[in-house]
């Protein structure tokens, strides 16, 4: 994340069981996106590309972008953007949505109208491997 950014766990800030962080901060931010953390225990994750946050304009950008090379791949993709987090974490009630992108898809882009004063973001992707086995969230 950037320097002027900190995220806590859903858990910490009890709005959920599921894993995953609340990113507060700044713009631009930008991280990693895993899959397999379960319970936010990165040593079982495995990195399969990164996000970018961003003021561009009047609007703010999220792109998430799988790393090149690999065999994963976005099948969904949700952004929450707002002033505050969420009383409940439940990807498919997030701000913004893009459900059942197209087979292969490697990068996605939000861009929504920059509101003064929001600054707290939750990043989600559903994450599909090309390979044989499944599909998972990151």
């Amino acid at each position: 994340y950037s320097d002027t950014s900190y995220e806590v766990s859903f858990m910490e800030f009890g709005i959920g069981l599921s894993w995953g962080w609340v990113i507060q901060g700044s713009l631009p931010i930008s991280g990693t996106l895993y899959v397999g953390a379960d319970w936010n225990d990165l040593i079982h994750a495995t990195i399969v590309g990164t996000f970018t946050i961003d003021h561009v304009g009047t609007n703010v950008v999220l792109t998430y972008t799988i790393t090149p090379g690999t065999t994963y791949q976005l099948t969904q993709t949700d952004f929450w953007y707002f002033d505050t987090y969420p009383e409940q974490v439940t990807p498919s009630q997030f701000t913004y949505q893009h459900d059942s992108l197209p087979a292969g898809t490697t990068t996605d882009t939000f861009t929504e109208p920059y509101v003064d004063g929001y600054n707290t973001y939750i990043v989600h992707a559903v994450i599909g491997n090309s390979q044989p086995g499944g599909t998972c969230t990151s």
